[in-house]
């Protein structure tokens, strides 16, 4: 019985709140090496893409003033596989995939964010169904 606690207690999860979400209503696809959550000017943040539950977030401080998100799925090379874009935020949205064949979506530019900007005001989740 001992066993059985102490084994629930190294199982548990830990969550951050967020003040947006974003579910991407597909799977991750294949192949994505990976993620860029990117606001066009602001702000981006690359991370390496997860298999199992795709989940990435984006936090900053300052005033929430970023549109249009834009979420890029890169390959091994940086090269875009899709991209989402999110042009009006609320606390929760919901978007799909456009494929980006041929190098038709344009890359998102903004300066690499970086936690010495200050302390988070801001979080926001995006999340691919599985």
């Amino acid at each position: 019985m001992f066993l059985m606690g102490l084994f629930a207690a190294c199982a548990s999860l830990e969550t951050t709140p967020v003040d947006y979400q974003i579910d991407i209503l597909e799977p991750q696809p294949e192949g994505v090496a990976q993620v860029r959550l990117c606001v066009r000017e602001v702000i981006r943040n690359t991370q390496g893409a997860r298999e199992v539950a795709p989940n990435y977030l984006l936090s900053g401080s300052g005033d929430v003033f970023f549109l249009p998100l834009v979420v890029e799925l890169l390959d091994e090379n940086k090269v875009i596989l899709a991209q989402a874009e999110v042009p009006e935020l609320q606390s929760y949205v919901t978007t799909s995939l456009n494929s980006c064949q041929n190098g038709e979506c344009e890359p998102c530019t903004a300066p690499e964010a970086n936690s010495q900007y200050g302390e988070k005001t801001w979080a926001l989740a995006v999340r691919f169904q599985y």
